[in-house]
């Protein structure tokens, strides 16, 4: 963005009618901002939470690790994308109800997911790919219907129509309610930790998909075939013994004979 550029978002100059990529208008009124590694974004960003008629925003490989709470303030958006940045924290969008596609991936988010998301009625695709701190359950969106949550250490519940690759258990909901602020689960996560519950008691087990798993379920299977190993080899120890002393045992027959004809 060029100096001039950010001089007229700064005094809040009409900047529909110079040309940069940037931006796209309607009507005389930004309505989309695409900012890519752009290094002026401290200077503009309180001014972009002042376009009230902002529909999307997208910011790709910024340097801020957090945005102003002001974001809030635009109730129109329905397209946010901070990309490739090192945010830490999650956005505060819980007021943002017309927001339809959330695109959270390779930052630096962790903890858990704010039970405030549930409030984004209209949110149909949210993504949080590649913040490997990220834990917990995932609430149940209702109308969510495309998520990415590859890379993160989020679980979802069974019978979610968007899942992630790890599956939760009870102790990773209840958990997940008591850090993400819902001390009361809704009828949808007690029949859910219910279920799971009698799961335990039967014995049964769900299955996971988690790394952690994979690499439980291959130690268990390499120590079966180690001790399998390790028997055939004492097998085979006792049988060479039991030869040995047979041998051994002719052997000295013969010695005896060899000197008893020598006398």
């Amino acid at each position: 963005m060029s100096k001039e550029y950010v001089q007229k978002f700064k005094n809040k100059v009409d900047c529909c009618n110079v040309e940069e990529n940037i931006i796209e208008c309607e009507n005389g009124n930004i309505v989309a901002v695409n900012l890519y590694f752009e290094t002026s974004l401290k200077e503009i960003i309180m001014e972009l939470t002042n376009l009230s008629q902002l529909k999307s925003l997208e910011i790709n490989g910024s340097v801020l690790n957090q945005l102003p709470k002001e974001l809030s303030n635009l109730t129109k958006l329905e397209t946010l994308k901070l990309l490739n940045s090192k945010f830490k924290e999650f956005p505060n969008v819980f007021n943002l109800t017309s927001l339809k596609k959330l695109y959270l991936d390779q930052n630096r988010l962790s903890g858990y997911i704010p039970i405030e998301f549930l409030e984004l009625e209209n949110l149909k695709i949210i993504t949080l790919k590649g913040n490997s701190d990220l834990k917990g359950y995932v609430p149940p969106f209702s109308n969510v219907e495309k998520c990415d949550y590859h890379d993160t250490g989020l679980c979802t519940l069974k019978d979610e129509k968007c899942k992630a690759p790890i599956q939760c258990m009870k102790d990773e909901i209840v958990d997940g309610n008591q850090n993400n602020g819902n001390l009361v689960p809704n009828a949808y996560e007690d029949k859910a930790i219910t279920k799971d519950s009698e799961r335990n008691v039967k014995g049964d087990t769900l299955e996971y998909s988690s790394s952690w798993n994979i690499f439980q379920k291959a130690y268990h299977s390499m120590k079966a075939i180690v001790e399998i190993v390790l028997s055939v080899i004492l097998i085979i120890i006792g049988i060479l013994i039991c030869l040995k002393l047979q041998i051994l045992q002719i052997f000295t027959k013969l010695l005896c004979c060899y000197i008893a004809f020598e006398k």
